[in-house]
């Protein structure tokens, strides 16, 4: 084999060689180029063309891909955000553009937030929860300030699950000039706010409420639900008693759905106080489910197995 000293690797064969070198660098080069061509304008346009053929609140492939695409896929999700688009498209680019890390995404966030439609203002503070980014917490707090009734309080709620160790003195204080659920509310944001910074595990999940055992085990949880609440309204709410209530009521967050989660949360607090996931608190009477004989409308059949402290209430068929 030739060698850099043998004398018969002459000028021609490093032309040869230098040649070959060339080649293959122009030929790598074609190869990235057209790899960078098909990315941009096949697989990318493709793959924006169905970002709505997937549900909200199912993140297929299609809504996993699109996300991983990142900052080059926000200027067709926010193009989607314009008012006159169709509103069940408007919600999948929120809930889309919110799983991406860009600077333009929380300005296009707040934008939707006083939409008319209600679908999307829900979506926009879900979107705020999902983006995670303290600074939404500003927008929320203003968007409370003319939100009716029942949006009102799941803004309350999505403040308690994104804004920062200095929401926890303005939820204190609103939570002390109201009353009712709003109270309530006001009060399990301030201790989610701080169980944020203590409570997380590993992969940063703040633990749900505690799951019920058994019949006797859910009656005292719910008692202690009760007696934190009647606390609540008899005395000042401190720190320390927003934190205990928001750790006998949290809902589990690991669903993507974050806008059923604001809601089951508000529905934790308001009452039923059902605790819906992994966690569930139930305080009203559970149904006896009976299996009916077709052929007979009266209940002949057999009753499926309960409890033997369970409320007896017949479920309609």
């Amino acid at each position: 084999m030739a060698s850099l000293r043998d004398q018969s690797f002459n000028r021609e064969a490093w032309l040869k060689l230098g040649f070959i070198l060339m080649a293959g660098g122009v030929a790598a080069l074609l190869i990235f180029f057209s790899v960078q061509a098909h990315h941009n304008y096949i697989e990318i346009p493709r793959l924006l063309s169905a970002r709505h053929d997937e549900q909200v609140g199912f993140p297929g492939r299609v809504t996993t891909s699109i996300m991983q695409l990142g900052p080059e896929a926000v200027p067709t999700l926010i193009t989607d955000l314009a008012v006159g688009v169709d509103s069940a498209l408007r919600r999948k680019s929120i809930e889309m553009i919110s799983g991406i890390s860009d600077p333009r995404v929380l300005p296009a966030l707040i934008a939707v937030l006083y939409d008319e439609d209600v679908g999307v203002r829900m979506a926009a503070i879900s979107g705020m929860v999902r983006l995670g980014d303290p600074g939404a917490a500003a927008s929320l707090w203003k968007a409370l300030e003319t939100a009716d009734d029942w949006f009102s309080q799941r803004v309350i709620v999505a403040i308690g699950l994104v804004g920062g160790p200095a929401e926890v003195e303005p939820c204190l204080s609103r939570a002390n000039k109201t009353t009712g659920q709003r109270r309530h509310l006001f009060a399990w944001s301030a201790g989610q706010l701080q169980r944020r910074q203590t409570e997380r595990d590993q992969i940063g999940r703040v633990p749900p409420a505690p799951v019920p055992e058994d019949y006797d085990h859910e009656g005292r949880i719910q008692g202690q639900v009760d007696a934190a609440l009647a606390e609540l309204d008899a005395a000042d709410v401190t720190a320390e008693r927003a934190l205990a209530f928001a750790q006998l009521t949290a809902v589990e967050y690991g669903t993507w759905n974050q806008g059923h989660q604001i809601s089951y949360q508000t529905i934790a607090v308001n009452g039923p106080r059902v605790l819906r996931g992994i966690g569930k608190i139930d305080g009203v009477p559970k149904p006896v489910f009976v299996v009916r004989d077709k052929a007979d409308p009266s209940v002949n059949g057999a009753t499926l197995p309960i409890p033997e402290k369970a409320p007896t209430q017949l479920q309609a068929q």
